[in-house]
């Protein structure tokens, strides 16, 4: 169900006060009036919160329905791309694989691919920058359509979100001076959606909403301390894959394969991967979710890797063994998960039952069981406001304000 911002998002954004008039959102252009409030008074992330609130006037089983097809997408573009650079046919093996890596991988996954408005920011967002990454590895002359629609790509990439947009511009740029250094082509639509994917990040990052709310001091000790937090935070969520890059690197330096174009793509995205976790010491605060771009950037280095080293006879009987292993992982992780996401969405089911049978027979005050601690990081509400006793409290206004009602408390 939802929670936290997502009752807000249901509305045209005029501040984050439940105070006030609400009207709901209605179609594009309520979204752009929404939107437009939105950069000038919260922050300039309208191309993840556009998505957010198209979705939010719809019943949320719309979201549910396309935001697994966004997932299943993100998995595929992730296999197809690595595997294209090696000129190897997909593996559905390897596939497999792929989709356990974004399972155990994906940083607080509740949060950033199952809430609406972290989806949003995270998952959907993914689908945009590597969409343009994806556009700008064709090896095709300027023409006005493309570089129309480089430039657009570029943009919206860009104005993803902080980290991940600026990244998949660095990609870009590095796959443009590789084209350049082996085949001396120079494409001159790519360089123009480079331009629009920075300036896209320029206008986001410069928004009035982000400046009044992000400001930070950028003293040496502020910054080394966000370096340091920074570097514990990889370290302890990407130990496991580093290591087995690293393996993989070794392996491909034995196969003689180190400078193929895969392996040499792949230190490409490990480039953008370590540029968009630490461009985050410009940011006052980098929860988890933030990491979720860098968590596909080095899904593709290390599988662009694993597609090129696919036929030998070792890596093929150690990819049937990591599959079973990991198989087993997952079931035991999926069941835990699903029984914490399931007790907690039977739990807002009711109070969304109590709210509603209160409001048919007239009532505008209404009391509601409050939901037990999240136990997993696949509950999109570990973490995320929601109800509390007070109904007097933020989100017990805006939970009030979606359902109509004058007050919500909780027990």
């Amino acid at each position: 169900m939802y929670t936290a911002d997502d009752y807000i998002y249901r509305f045209i954004y005029h501040t984050a006060s439940p105070f006030g008039k609400k009207e709901k959102i209605d179609g594009l252009t309520t979204i752009a009036i929404s939107q437009w409030n939105h950069y000038f008074n919260w922050n300039g992330r309208f191309v993840a919160h556009s998505i957010v609130q198209f979705f939010m006037q719809y019943n949320k089983i719309v979201f549910d329905i396309f935001n697994t097809f966004a997932f299943i997408g993100l998995g595929l573009m992730i296999n197809g791309f690595s595997r294209r650079r090696s000129d190897k046919h997909s593996d559905a093996i390897i596939l497999f694989i792929v989709f356990a890596f974004l399972w155990f991988f994906i940083p607080e996954f509740g949060k950033s691919a199952l809430w609406v408005s972290g989806s949003g920011n995270y998952l959907w967002t993914s689908l945009i920058y590597l969409s343009f990454i994806m556009m700008c590895s064709l090896k095709k002359d300027t023409n006005v359509l493309l570089l129309v629609g480089s430039i657009i790509a570029g943009f919206l990439a860009g104005a993803t979100n902080e980290n991940s947009g600026p990244a998949s511009a660095l990609i870009v740029m590095l796959m443009m001076l590789l084209e350049y250094l082996k085949d001396k082509k120079f494409y001159l639509w790519k360089l123009f959606s480079v331009i629009a994917s920075l300036i896209g990040s320029i206008v986001m990052v410069m928004s009035p909403g982000s400046q009044a709310r992000g400001h930070m001091s950028m003293t040496l000790g502020v910054l080394l301390g966000n370096f340091k937090n920074l570097a514990s935070l990889s370290i302890h969520s990407y130990w496991i894959p580093y290591v087995a890059l690293l393996v993989l690197y070794i392996c491909a330096y034995r196969q003689r394969k180190l400078l193929d174009n895969s392996t040499i793509m792949s230190f490409i995205f490990l480039i953008g991967h370590f540029a968009s976790v630490y461009s985050l010491i410009l940011s006052p605060e980098a929860p988890p979710r933030t990491l979720f771009g860098s968590t596909v950037f080095l899904g593709i280095a290390i599988f662009m890797v694993v597609y090129d080293l696919n036929k030998s006879t070792y890596s093929v009987a150690l990819k049937y063994i990591l599959a079973v292993a990991l198989l087993g992982l997952f079931l035991r992780s999926g069941l835990t998960a699903y029984r914490d996401v399931n007790y907690t969405n039977l739990q807002v089911t009711q109070e969304y039952r109590t709210i509603t049978d209160a409001k048919k027979v007239g009532k505008d005050t209404v009391t509601v069981k409050l939901i037990s601690e999240p136990k997993s990081l696949y509950n999109a509400f570990d973490g995320t406001a929601y109800l509390q006793k007070d109904p007097g409290a933020w989100m017990n206004l805006w939970v009030a304000n979606y359902f109509g009602m004058k007050s919500i408390s909780g027990k």
